[in-house]
């Protein structure tokens, strides 16, 4: 889990994260959360060697909310930067 606080949602629609890992066996999914509540988002990784960015629709209201990627799977993936549309 990799959790940031605080961020202003105004008129959001896409989260983006930009991963990589060393490892071949990585395989998963991250889900997009705001707080302990559902997930606003969600993506499969698999396999990700070289930095790639990893986009999400989501339906977010407008407001200050701390932001958390929560992957499960198997293997380690590093975290570049993140993206808001």
């Amino acid at each position: 889990m990799i959790g940031y606080k605080y961020f202003k949602f105004n008129d959001v629609k896409k989260i983006g994260i930009t991963l990589r890992s060393n490892e071949k066996t990585t395989s998963g999914e991250i889900s997009i959360k705001l707080a302990d509540g559902e997930p606003i988002g969600k993506f499969s990784v698999d396999g990700v060697f070289d930095w790639t960015t990893f986009t999400a629709n989501v339906c977010v209201d407008n407001g200050e909310y701390p932001l958390y990627f929560v992957y499960e799977g198997e293997g380690e993936l590093e975290a570049r930067s993140i993206s808001f549309e």
